[in-house]
């Protein structure tokens, strides 16, 4: 194992539910980040988690085979956090495929996030270390879906400062952290 896998992995739990005969399948996959679905509604990195973890219906083309079935049938899917690690990283995918242009687009809408994120109601297990993570980074987004500009936002100390290429700039106690432009926190 890597410092980079000690520091950084996670694991998710994924649960398929058979919905003709209740059988279900566990999966325990690793993570290094969690991306998390953004959509214009949203107004919480909170409301992102949601979506990330709401329960999901397989039917239809993405129907699932069951072993005890013997077949495909509709079933429910839910990933649930089943071990968190130290430093969590959370991505925010603000763009989406618009079918009508052809393009992708980015969704530019803020998300709030308290300084201090608690994700124990998030979590499917007890957590030996904690749920809680300052943020302490974000790297921010300008501009569209094949170009832009990267900055970053970062504490150093008990102060943020703004990365900006060459340019570092102190930012203002009451300063916007997580703003329209944030992208990985």
């Amino acid at each position: 194992r890597s410092f980079m896998v000690d520091l950084m992995q996670g694991q998710l739990r994924s649960t398929l539910s058979c919905a003709t005969c209740g059988h279900r399948s566990r999966r325990f996959e690793p993570f290094l980040y969690v991306s998390l679905p953004v959509s214009w509604e949203m107004g919480s990195v909170a409301d992102a988690l949601h979506e990330y973890l709401a329960e999901e219906k397989l039917s239809g083309g993405d129907q699932w085979y069951c072993e005890r079935c013997k077949r495909k049938v509709d079933a429910c899917k839910k990933i649930d956090i089943w071990e968190l690690p130290p430093v969590l990283v959370l991505q925010l995918k603000r763009f989406e495929y618009d079918a009508g242009s052809g393009r992708f687009r980015k969704i530019g809408c803020t998300l709030s996030a308290p300084m201090t994120l608690d994700l124990s109601e998030y979590c499917s297990s007890t957590q030996a270390q904690g749920a809680l993570y300052d943020v302490t980074c974000v790297a921010n987004h300008r501009g569209g879906f094949q170009s832009g500009h990267y900055t970053a936002t970062c504490c150093v100390g008990d102060r943020f400062f703004e990365f900006n290429d060459a340019e570092v700039r102190q930012l203002a106690p009451e300063a916007e952290i997580v703003g329209p432009h944030a992208y990985v926190l």
